[in-house]
């Protein structure tokens, strides 16, 4: 199936997107400039939708037998949160030992974090620049084990590729990069991760452009 990568915005106020192995979502069309308009997916308040994602995700996940999922705060949280719930029931299913766990990258410093490693972003979604916090106490943890990146949307590519210059920076690599849904003309092609095919979406949303 195509997708189309932008549509005319004359004034939608709904995009229907179908998911595989989900179904079907309504997301509201809201304004980011005077000529763009995006579909807005947030998980972080849809516990049912959540719950569905996961089921599938876990699966998925499961073929790398990740230690650790990592994740950027906050809209990807609560997703990381249940897939990790999925994959340590999995594990105990075939009797497998294995706990895994996640780690959260902070767009805050917190005061707990004792000289944290960081990194600065522009995203699509934030009028200012940000910077992305990973605390050396879990920089540690994804040493000790293969860790696989989650995330809801990559649209620019602003924030993974920020994310991966860090890991990069501290000679951390994930095994493999899980995205829900691209947008506009974003692909793997955006992200700056040599294994293409460890790169797994499950969909597009368009942008929707003022002529």
């Amino acid at each position: 199936m195509t997708h189309a990568l932008t549509i005319p915005y004359t004034g939608q106020k709904w995009h229907e997107l179908h998911i595989v192995q989900v179904g079907n979502i309504t997301l509201p069309i809201i304004r980011l400039s005077h000529n763009l308009h995006i579909a807005s997916f947030v998980l972080i308040d849809n516990y049912e939708l959540v719950k569905k994602l996961a089921a599938t995700l876990s699966h998925a996940i499961a073929a790398y037998d990740p230690r650790y999922l990592l994740c950027v705060e906050a809209k990807s949280l609560p997703l990381t949160y249940a897939i990790c719930d999925g994959l340590n029931a999995l594990n105990r299913n075939q009797g497998r030992r294995n706990n895994v766990q996640y780690v959260v990258v902070r767009k805050s410093r917190k005061v707990y974090m004792k000289s944290p490693y960081h990194v600065t972003i522009k995203s699509i979604t934030t009028r200012d620049k940000q910077r992305l916090f990973l605390d050396r106490v879990d920089a540690a943890k994804l040493k000790m084990g293969k860790f696989v990146i989650i995330d809801d949307v990559i649209s620019t590519g602003s924030t993974i590729n920020a994310l991966l210059k860090l890991l990069k920076r501290l000679h951390l690599a994930p095994v493999a990069i899980f995205t829900v849904l691209f947008e506009g003309e974003a692909g793997p092609d955006t992200v700056d991760y040599r294994h293409k095919r460890r790169i797994h979406s499950f969909g597009r949303i368009p942008l929707y452009v003022t002529k």
